[in-house]
């Protein structure tokens, strides 16, 4: 058995992406979806994005991330909120194919923060 760290709240969503076996999302109540890449790191979340009401805005108010769906080749994530509002999200390259053989995969570049930068 397996712990993963993340949510605080409850879990609204938990998808497995399409294009790589190692990797799936979650969404949680707080706005917080988190992707996990478990032959990586199984302790820590490989990148993260927090939902909030207007990312151009003043407000910083979050909303409940409510589902998640993968787009068929993994390349984006859809976060669907409390407001009905859907945001797509696109991970970095290694966590959308599976690196191959002799590459070097021990980084995790993200267009996302990492869980700490919050």
């Amino acid at each position: 058995m397996e712990t993963f760290d993340g949510p605080l709240d409850y879990s609204t969503d938990v998808v497995w992406s399409p294009s790589h076996p190692a990797v799936f999302a979650s969404a949680d109540l707080s706005g917080v979806v988190r992707l996990y890449h478990i032959l990586r790191d199984t302790a820590h979340t490989a990148a993260l994005h927090v939902l909030s009401e207007a990312p151009a805005a003043a407000t910083t108010a979050r909303l409940a991330a409510t589902r998640l769906r993968f787009s068929p080749d993994g390349c984006f994530l859809a976060a669907g909120d409390a407001s009905g509002r859907i945001h797509v999200l696109e991970p970095a390259a290694e966590l959308v194919a599976p690196a191959s053989r002799g590459e070097d995969s021990s980084h995790v570049a993200a267009r996302w923060s990492r869980p700490d930068d919050i």
